[in-house]
């Protein structure tokens, strides 16, 4: 493999390092998610339930 196509994979990898990390930010948060943050920010069981109905 040339110097160029290592140099590309490894773009390719730091940017899929940067976005697996971002997930996991997210992940964590959600780990921590509580009832109360559901009944504050979350989507009621009703309202999904609509719209899989429709």
């Amino acid at each position: 493999m040339s110097d160029d196509k290592f140099e590309e994979i490894t773009s390719e990898l730091a940017f899929v390092g940067e976005k697996l990390n971002e997930i996991s930010k997210y992940l964590k948060k959600m780990a921590k998610w509580t009832d109360e943050d559901e009944n504050l920010y979350g989507e009621s069981d009703e309202e999904e339930e609509e719209e899989e109905s429709e």
